[in-house]
């Protein structure tokens, strides 16, 4: 029987995989940015205030999160970096690793990112919490 005698912690990590891009590239502070955000919550019906109120926000990283829910993308920070992608677990049977990739690609281009599906890469990192 082996025992272990160096350090030992109760910590959790989480591991996760996608398809995707680095946020580090996206500049949430453009208007143009938040104003795509704005106008999307506001045809949602998710949103009550005024443009100009939302404009002075300025912070709208919460509400992109939010809305990537609705397209099956997800968010990740982990050692690596902050990550914007679609899971694995999402592609269908029959769906092509480029049909794939292209509807991560058509999903955030309606937020005005500019990407190709050359761009998009795999990610695979540790979250500790």
């Amino acid at each position: 029987m082996k025992r272990k005698l160096d350090f030992v912690t109760n910590s959790s990590s989480t591991s996760f995989c996608a398809w995707g891009i680095r946020t580090d590239g996206i500049d949430m502070e453009s208007e143009e940015f938040i104003k795509v955000i704005y106008f999307y919550l506001k045809e949602k019906s998710r949103i009550t205030m005024t443009l100009e109120e939302y404009l002075e926000c300025g912070d709208v990283w919460d509400d992109f999160v939010d809305i990537l829910e609705d397209f099956d993308i997800v968010y990740a920070s982990g050692i690596e970096g902050e990550f914007i992608g679609l899971s694995p677990e999402v592609m269908k049977d029959d769906e092509t690793l480029l049909e794939f990739k292209s509807q991560f690609v058509n999903a955030i281009k309606l937020f005005g990112i500019d990407v190709d599906v050359e761009d998009v890469e795999f990610f695979n990192d540790v979250i500790y919490g």
